[in-house]
């Protein structure tokens, strides 16, 4: 019977978590690319998120808008005249 090292007993564990961490940064930085790249403006998948929201809750009668923030990078869902909830880049 061969003896196994601690390193080999261990190397699927940390193969698997490198390949996690790597996956992890290279995923990040690309978001983050991502999202600088329509700065001041919220990304398009924050605006399609949030229109999907807003037309599910209309579906469950509770009627809202999303609305595109001047100010920053939001999408606002707003019921009447009042803001329910701001949705942010990433979120």
């Amino acid at each position: 019977m061969k003896n196994k090292t601690p390193v080999s007993e261990f190397k699927p564990a940390l193969k698997f978590l490198l390949i996690f961490v790597g996956t992890y940064l290279v995923g990040n930085i690309l978001y983050g690319l991502f999202v600088e790249y329509y700065k001041p403006a919220p990304d398009p998948l924050t605006i399609l998120v949030t229109n999907q929201t807003a037309y599910v809750l209309t579906i469950l009668e509770e009627p809202v808008q999303s609305i595109i923030s001047k100010i920053g990078p939001i999408v606002a869902l707003r019921n009447a005249d009042r803001t329910v909830l701001n949705v942010f880049e990433g979120c």
